[in-house]
């Protein structure tokens, strides 16, 4: 059992230095982006996205300017307390 949670935790950290290696610097200064289930962003009209954040009952908002495209099949969110900075998503055809 310990060796699969080390397991597990070895590939969770490795997944999380993957994806903060290529964050812009805009968005993420000090390893405030983590990866988010992509169901639990929804769509404002034109006006942006909301990320409801199941842990906390919280909801940020992101601007459309601050959405940009996941280089992965992940979407993220990068956050400075509780305001977002920028929101990621798949690029979906």
């Amino acid at each position: 059992m310990r060796s699969l949670f080390a397991l597990w935790l070895l590939c969770a950290s490795s997944y999380a230095a993957d994806a903060h290696s290529w964050y812009p610097s805009e968005c993420c200064l000090d390893n405030h982006c983590h990866p988010v289930p992509c169901d639990s962003i929804k769509k404002d009209g034109i006006k942006g996205f909301w990320w409801f954040d199941d842990g906390s009952l919280q909801k940020i908002f992101f601007k459309r300017e601050q959405v940009k495209a996941s280089q992965d099949d992940y979407c993220h969110v990068c956050l400075i307390g509780w305001t977002g900075v920028c929101l990621f998503m798949p690029y979906r055809s």
